[in-house]
């Protein structure tokens, strides 16, 4: 955990007073993406699973096609550098990221009380959070309730790359996993939900009206604002219990 944060020294006012006290601060690197030779963006994240959100990041960008694609994963933690390296004779064949995502959700309907248990679990493992109040929570489960990978991360896109790297190195079933968040969902978040080719987002936060356009066109079930036993079912309800 000391990875993720520093205590500092910092000065609290409480109760109409000042005091010097000392304060968890989560800590923020930058490393630059490079994929077979060429600069893409930096990325600022935690500095934990810095190659799993590197892949991620890569997948859910379009930068790689699949694992199968990648040679090698080296990270230069002195020069803060993140390389990913193609398979020399692998055929780059991307024709099949403009296709629709053909996800689906094939077990039993998911009842609210399980998504109220997976939400709690979420917040219940966030010790980063409850220390610093400073990064983002994803948590893959399935709908057992049993928790598959939990990730935290000072920016929100870095949880979800790093559960779909974590998704592709362990060949995960995805056809009855649902992926709690405790972000809000932006464009940008359900299209990677999107690529990874999950069917179920829940989270503690609402969605941008254009995610959820876009959970209805890409068969995602989204519920948002989960919190005190209540939940807002944005799309597709069928997944869940009436």
């Amino acid at each position: 955990m000391a990875d993720f944060y520093e205590k500092k020294e910092i000065l609290r006012f409480e109760d109409n007073k000042f005091e010097k006290t000392k304060d968890y601060i989560v800590k923020e690197e930058f490393y630059k993406l490079i994929v077979d030779g060429e600069y893409f963006y930096d990325i600022a994240a935690s500095p934990k699973y810095i190659e799993e959100m590197a892949l991620g990041r890569a997948f859910c960008e379009g930068l790689i096609a699949a694992l199968e694609e990648v040679e090698e994963v080296k990270l230069k933690k002195e020069k803060n550098l993140i390389k990913i390296i193609s398979k020399k004779n692998f055929n780059k064949n991307f024709e099949w990221l403009n296709q629709d995502n053909k996800n689906y959700f094939i077990s039993n309907k998911v009842s609210p009380l399980l998504i109220f248990e997976i939400i709690n679990e979420l917040s219940n493992k966030s010790e980063i959070f409850k220390k610093t109040g400073g990064v983002h929570n994803a948590l893959l489960a399935d709908d057992n309730g049993e928790n598959l990978v939990f990730r935290e991360d000072i920016a929100r896109h870095n949880t979800v790359d790093k559960i779909a790297a974590y998704i592709m190195k362990n060949k995960i079933d995805l056809s009855n996993k649902i992926l709690a968040l405790s972000c809000r969902i932006s464009t940008k978040i359900i299209n990677k939900i999107a690529r990874i080719n999950l069917s179920f987002l829940i989270t503690q936060s609402p969605p941008t009206l254009n995610a959820v356009k876009i959970a209805e066109e890409k068969n995602i079930t989204l519920v948002g604002f989960i919190r005190e036993g209540r939940m807002n079912i944005y799309t597709h309800p069928e997944r869940i219990y009436s």
